[in-house]
């Protein structure tokens, strides 16, 4: 049961009366429209794949950064670049506000790619026979 006290008097209301029991005052509360809740606060929902996207920026540096140890470099730049994709296809009705995402996938993408390049060609050479001359 929702109870106020009296502007006049001072004493417990019920929302329900229309009047004091007390003293007879008016309940003033009835007078006024009720607005809901929504009206005074603005409803922002948190958007979607923002944690994939941190995530994968955070991945995306940590293998830039780490691209001496190889294995290490490998794993990070797979995993930001799967949060990436995560976060782009959660977050795709917010398109503006990639670009955490975009900034993961571009540092993940260009290490792995890096890694590649440079250091497969060595891997190989060590696991594949020399050709005989």
């Amino acid at each position: 049961m929702k109870v106020f006290f009296c502007p006049n008097c001072g004493n417990k209301v019920r929302y329900k009366d229309d009047f004091c029991p007390t003293c007879g005052a008016a309940n003033k509360i009835h007078e006024y429209p009720r607005t809901p809740k929504s009206a005074y606060t603005v409803n922002h929902s948190p958007r979607r794949g923002t944690g994939f996207g941190i995530a994968a920026l955070v991945l995306g540096i940590f293998s830039v950064l780490s691209i001496c140890f190889v294995y290490v470099s490998i794993l990070t730049s797979v995993l930001g670049i799967v949060f990436s994709i995560i976060s782009l296809v959660f977050s795709r009705p917010y398109a503006s506000k990639n670009g955490l995402a975009i900034a993961g996938l571009i540092c993940s993408a260009v290490t792995f790619l890096l890694i590649l390049v440079i250091f497969a060609p060595l891997y190989l050479d060590n696991i594949l026979p020399h050709s005989i001359h």
